[in-house]
């Protein structure tokens, strides 16, 4: 479902340059794949200090907060019209760790047919468990990324969303 609404609109299309990145344009993109970071982001003490802006019910941000203090593994049994490839945390760190631009280079040039890396949070959830917080980030570029908390509420049977907002944007 957030596959759906919040990743796939944005790699529908992308931007194309030319080789000495003067002139960028908009295509309709042929392929839908990306890259999953295979574990889930964590949040360090400052992040969770910071946390307050979120205005959210108290025991749904406090089990954010704790659930994600570390990572779990994710699997890519993810059921929609895309493939995911998977790459570990540490890959994709060094890839980036010295020079951000060249390092996205490089990860296309490694996994051709992707357009975006994606990563989760886990989910926080409120006591009776029907209400619901992630962190979803999809990664482009350098300066066309983001990161947007996504509040959810269990209702006839499904989870709906609620309520978005920006935590970060490149």
């Amino acid at each position: 479902m957030l596959l759906d609404k919040y990743v796939l609109p944005e790699i529908d299309s992308t931007m194309s340059f030319d080789e000495k990145n003067e002139k960028i344009s908009y295509i309709k993109n042929p392929r839908r794949n990306l890259l999953l970071i295979d574990s889930t982001r964590i949040y360090g003490k400052e992040d969770k200090e910071s946390f307050s802006y979120l205005a959210s019910d108290s025991s749904l941000l406090n089990s954010f907060k704790e659930r994600n203090i570390n990572k779990c593994i994710l699997d890519s049994n993810f059921k929609n019209s895309i493939k995911l490839y998977r790459i570990s945390r540490n890959s994709f760190d060094k890839y980036l760790s010295h020079n951000l631009i060249s390092g996205y280079t490089d990860i296309y040039k490694v996994y051709k047919d992707v357009t975006g890396i994606v990563e989760f949070s886990k989910i926080g959830y409120n006591a009776d468990r029907t209400k619901a917080l992630v962190e979803i980030c999809l990664y482009r570029t350098p300066k066309n990324s983001f990161g947007l908390f996504i509040w959810l509420k269990f209702e006839n049977g499904k989870w709906i969303v609620t309520a978005e907002k920006n935590d970060w944007i490149s």
